[in-house]
């Protein structure tokens, strides 16, 4: 018992580390700009360090610095405009994303080539009569740009927000 709580601890120190390295956005930006910051700058933070995704994943936010960047992105959202029921899932969705898609990017993709072949080659080789939609978009699938993948996704989510904020119902304050 008294090892997991060292190593709770210890993580935990590592998390407010990994926070500790992440600037907060400048709260001059529109509110989708702040957005676009803040996921950047988190993955940017948790590419630099290993496993830092998993360990953020495994501890609450219950440190200053950690807190520290989830009081700005409510205060953005809340500025923004959302619904207070809507303030925290949408911040908890880009933490999920730029977390998730971190812990992908990081993860070996690559099974041992004696078992597969080149390892770039994988959805080439399918046959084409059991997976012919695989088999077909095997060039995208092997060589997907991490950058724009990332970037698509967020303008997925910044879209799909601007749009809930856009069909908010007129008198409704987040401030209510």
């Amino acid at each position: 018992m008294a090892l997991r709580r060292l190593h709770g601890a210890v993580q935990h120190d590592l998390a407010e580390n990994i926070c500790g390295k992440l600037r907060l956005p400048d709260p001059e930006l529109s509110w989708e700009a702040q957005v676009l910051s803040f996921a950047r700058e988190y993955r940017t933070v948790l590419l630099s360090v290993r496993d830092a995704a998993e360990i953020l994943l495994e501890t609450p936010p219950l440190l200053p610095k950690r807190l520290l960047f989830m009081e700005s992105m409510l205060r953005n959202l809340v500025e923004a405009g959302f619904p207070p029921e809507e303030i925290v899932m949408a911040a908890m969705l880009v933490n999920d994303y730029v977390l998730s898609f971190v812990k992908n990017e990081t993860r070996d993709f690559n099974p041992p080539e004696e078992e597969t072949g080149p390892p770039n080659d994988f959805f080439g080789r399918l046959s084409p009569e059991q997976y012919p939609t695989l088999f077909r978009l095997a060039p995208y699938l092997m060589q997907i740009n991490t950058e724009e993948h990332f970037e698509y996704g967020l303008q997925m989510l910044l879209g799909s927000l601007r749009q809930r904020l856009k069909d908010k119902p007129s008198g409704t304050s987040s401030n209510d």
